[in-house]
């Protein structure tokens, strides 16, 4: 897996550096999809993934991150040291049904939980804590950054970030020095990221790269492989994420632009402009914005990942062509979105 665009500034602080693709856990740890994947079926996940070139997890205590890491840290041994580890904190399940979820974003809420995922990974510190969507409020505070600085200082850390949907809330955490902002990034969900861009321009290749980017594939929307009408079963996210008719718009704007999936022939299957699928479109996409340092996938199966891997493994470079983001926002605005 080759990543021409990482020459750019890297993300700020922190000597290691994510890979292109980072493995979400989101989806396999949690009842997001209905099921919750076994230890052996995450483990298997974690070593394919790890063979495959891919070095940079995405972590929270939210997502039954202590087994997370547990799991994690059996199956990849020493080779921990050598990946990237971004743990979402300061969200916490109170473990009874029905009940709200508990958030603490404080130093004294925060280090023992960061202590313990040191212990539990087996590495010094951990390469960028995320506050786990924390309230604007507490963002705009300057103190808030100074506090947790601490956790640097003490060698806990190598940065902080945080993860929000709102590019207003990265922007003010970025002014007040905060490393990185997780929020979704695909081609059908660009504003948070755009909204961060209007205040805090890309100005030639000096602007850091600050962007963990989760969701590319937009729930598994951008493939635009789901029948009309279809309905998702009781118990997956998606079923009370968007209504019929949200979910319908959602595929309508995928499907425009599966003209640009495979308009290429075999013979440009090594170049820029080959792109076999909508799959491989969704990635590149997210991969081509200059604030993006990593793309966050979330496959269930090594079968899925391997897909997903393929997608992008015949592109050199990663980034698309100028011609083709244009054309992808002109098919997505000819559709109304």
């Amino acid at each position: 897996m080759t990543a021409p665009y990482l020459d750019r500034v890297a993300l700020r602080g922190c000597p290691t550096q994510p890979t292109p693709l980072t493995l979400g856990t989101w989806g396999v740890m949690t009842d997001a999809y209905q099921d919750v994947l076994t230890d052996a079926a995450f483990q298997e996940l974690v070593v394919y993934a790890y063979k495959l070139g891919i070095r940079s997890f995405d972590l929270a205590l939210l997502w039954d991150g202590e087994r997370a890491m547990r799991l994690l840290a059996e199956a990849l041994g020493p080779e921990t040291a050598s990946c990237f580890f971004f743990l979402r904190a300061g969200r916490l399940p109170t473990g009874k049904p029905n009940a709200p979820i508990t958030a603490d974003f404080g130093l004294r809420a925060l280090r023992p939980h960061v202590e313990r995922a040191r212990e539990l990974l087996g590495v010094g510190r951990i390469d960028m804590l995320l506050l786990h969507a924390p309230p604007r409020t507490l963002v705009e505070r300057g103190e808030t950054m100074q506090s947790l600085d601490e956790l640097r200082s003490e060698e806990l850390v190598h940065a902080i970030g945080l993860s929000t949907t709102s590019g207003a809330v990265a922007l003010t955490a970025l002014e007040q020095g905060f490393a990185c902002a997780a929020m979704p990034y695909n081609a059908l969900q660009t504003h948070a990221v755009r909204e961060l861009d209007e205040g805090f321009p890309v100005v030639g290749d000096e602007s850091p790269r600050c962007v963990l980017a989760p969701s590319p594939l937009l729930h598994g929307v951008m493939p635009a492989r789901i029948p009309a009408g279809h309905v998702y079963p009781p118990g997956d996210h998606r079923r009370d994420r968007w209504t019929e008719d949200a979910l319908r718009t959602r595929i309508y704007h995928a499907r425009a632009l599966a003209g640009l999936a495979k308009r290429h022939t075999d013979n440009a299957r090594k170049s820029e402009t080959y792109i076999p699928d909508l799959t491989a479109l969704a990635l590149r996409f997210a991969l081509s914005h200059p604030r993006v340092a990593s793309v966050a996938i979330g496959p269930r199966t090594t079968k899925q990942l391997a897909l997903l891997m393929d997608s992008v493994n015949e592109a050199d470079p990663l980034a698309l062509d100028a011609e083709t983001l244009r054309e992808i926002e002109t098919r997505l605005a000819s559709a109304g979105a």
